[in-house]
């Protein structure tokens, strides 16, 4: 096999390092050069080509071969977006759709004022130009402006759901159940679309369209179990799109949104008769939350690892879920919300030993570690609504033990450091709190008490440290 006529010329000297290694298969060499040079040479009739005919970019694409590298020194363009590109692009976009929607507003009540237009054809004019706008803006999206024509669909949607508004609520030109089927269609249509388009972004807008269907329907009516199943459609559709697509914001908007609706409706029409279906639906929402982290790490748990927008929403499902049964039980026995305590505390602890036992990717054990936090959490709450002054104390005391003995049956520095945290706050509630109440005889055997759990503690970490020490980072993974 000989080498193509482009030969290595000049002094081989540099090359005589390289020699004096074996060369077990001399002939593969030969033909991976000649490939290399083949393929510099295809590189330079290319450059040449570009350089001479610009419509010969499009019989590149059609060539095969890797693409070809970019001079970025020779390339004039700037890699990270400046203060000027970001206002030309960004601001003036934003002012632009603002200022444009203002002036048509002003322009409609110009001429709803002189009454030229009745109720029934404003409201088409706000249908047509919202649609006309929200399909205009497929023009620049396929032409690369994606931005500016989200923006649009942004503005689109906006009026659709306003002119649906004004048709019922100003109007009352159809009836509550018309608006809401129009509501919930416009609502599918931009997920669809998202979905089509893989667009996170107008996934975010059908969301919102949806969260926001309750507030522009709102009559002065319960509508509880209405609204709540739809509410739940919601959350179910938002749980399929972040698991399936990734898309985490979506997750936190919807337990954000569900979150604000529940306690709205609790503060208007809550009533004791209504215990039962509001217990079940915030029931409902907290499950179909609770599943996001373990349905994403099952499918992709790289993925869901380092997402904080994860971890967010999780903290924010489980205390906006127990704020809601303290509204609901607090009130009323809170022997009850002691025991739903420990249920979500028994919930969260089964949670992370399924993630922890999936896999062993660093991002699932942050999640599989919050879910260990929630649980202690949830623990030590119900303690604290079912006892009272220094039974309180006494079983943190002795939840920290049960903490510390697991933590060093399981070679767990996370769960022995929650012990640790657990013992400190229960001791200063000893100290600053309940001294104060107790008698002295009280007083003599509490501390007695508090001193041999503590020298337990004391005793668990003398007589393990020494191997935990020895075997760090070889058993440890949770």
């Amino acid at each position: 096999m000989i080498l193509p006529s482009r030969q290595i010329s000049g002094d081989n000297s540099q090359l005589k390092p390289y020699m004096d290694y074996p060369t077990p298969d001399l002939q593969q060499i030969n033909l991976t050069l000649q490939d290399i040079l083949h393929r510099l040479d295809l590189a330079e009739r290319r450059i040449e080509q570009l350089s001479t005919r610009p419509e010969a970019v499009k019989s590149v694409r059609n060539v095969s071969g890797p693409p070809l590298p970019i001079d970025l020194e020779k390339t004039n363009f700037r890699a990270v977006p400046d203060f000027e590109w970001r206002i030309g692009m960004h601001w003036l976009n934003r002012v632009g759709i603002v200022a444009l929607l203002v002036g048509v507003s002003l322009f409609l009540k110009f001429a709803f004022e002189g009454t030229w237009v009745g109720p029934a054809g404003r409201v088409f004019i706000g249908l047509l130009a919202g649609a006309a706008i929200t399909v205009g803006s497929e023009w620049f999206r396929i032409r690369g402006y994606r931005m500016f024509s989200f923006s649009l669909k942004a503005l689109g949607l906006g009026m659709l759901y306003l002119s649906v508004w004004a048709a019922f609520q100003v109007y009352g030109l159809i009836p509550w159940i018309d608006a809401l089927l129009a509501m919930v269609i416009i609502t599918v249509g931009t997920a669809v679309f998202s979905l089509w388009q893989s667009s996170e972004i107008l996934a975010l807008f059908s969301l919102v369209g949806g969260f926001a269907t309750p507030v522009l329907l709102y009559t002065g009516e319960s509508h509880e179990i209405q609204w709540f199943s739809y509410v739940a459609v919601l959350n179910i559709a938002t749980l399929v799109m972040t698991v399936c697509c990734a898309w985490r914001r979506l997750l936190l908007v919807s337990v954000f949104s569900t979150s604000l609706l529940y306690f709205f409706w609790y503060l208007i029409f809550y009533k004791s008769d209504e215990l039962v279906p509001t217990f079940l639906f915030a029931t409902a929402f907290f499950l179909t939350f609770i599943l996001a982290p373990w349905a994403e790490s099952t499918i992709r748990p790289e993925a869901s690892a380092h997402s904080k927008i994860l971890i967010f929403a999780t903290l924010l499902n489980a205390s906006t879920y127990f704020a809601e049964l303290y509204l609901i039980f607090g009130r009323t026995d809170r022997t009850i919300l002691a025991w739903c305590a420990v249920g979500l505390g028994a919930a969260y602890a089964i949670l992370s030993a399924l993630l922890f036992a999936k896999t062993r990717a660093t991002a699932v054990l942050i999640i599989a570690r919050v879910h260990l936090a929630l649980s202690t959490a949830f623990i030590t709450l119900a303690i604290a609504v079912y006892f009272e002054s220094l039974g309180i104390s006494v079983g943190w005391l002795m939840q920290a033990i049960a903490l510390a003995t697991i933590g060093f049956w399981r070679r767990s520095s996370f769960v022995r450091w929650e012990a640790l945290v657990l013992i400190a706050i229960a001791v200063a509630k000893v100290f600053f709190y309940d001294i104060w109440g107790l008698q002295q005889a009280y007083k003599t055997m509490s501390f007695m008490l508090l001193g041999i759990l503590l020298l337990v503690v004391s005793f668990l970490y003398q007589r393990d440290w020494p191997k935990l020490h020895r075997d760090a980072g070889k058993f440890e993974t949770r």
